[in-house]
């Protein structure tokens, strides 16, 4: 969220992002076997005690006029934020992006599940964007 305040970086690298906060909480409830509507109840508590509801946390909200290269790793088995945020993003960035789904890793666990291809992706993401500019 914080590239709509345009920050003097270069490029980015969003490991598991999620897009919207409300989609992972409404996928979490369904798992538990709870109502969506829980989400509603618990975003108007935020808003009341901290001034912001779960319908303001949207990063992809950040991205329609990103010009920040980003690279999106995202665990193709990530069940907690699913991979469709990272590809929710891409499409929504102004700017130079790329994902990549890490095969066989849950959340947060790419650079654990293979290393080495964590960091080739990495390094190919900076050649890319090297060319780019």
């Amino acid at each position: 969220m914080c590239l709509k305040y345009k920050p003097k970086v270069d490029f980015v690298v969003a490991d598991c992002p999620f897009s919207d906060i409300s989609d992972v909480l409404k996928v979490g409830l369904r798992g538990m076997h709870l109502p969506e509507s829980t989400v509603y109840v618990a975003s108007l508590c935020a808003k009341i005690i901290y001034g912001i509801s779960y319908g303001e946390m949207r990063p992809i909200d950040s991205l329609k006029d990103n010009e920040i290269p980003i690279l999106f790793i995202h665990g193709a088995e990530d069940k907690f934020i699913k991979p469709y945020h990272s590809e929710r993003m891409r499409e929504a960035t102004k700017g130079y992006s790329e994902v990549f789904l890490m095969p066989k890793a849950d959340h947060a666990v790419s650079v654990f599940a293979d290393p080495v291809k964590y960091g080739e992706v990495l390094a190919e993401y900076l050649n890319n964007i090297a060319i780019e500019q």
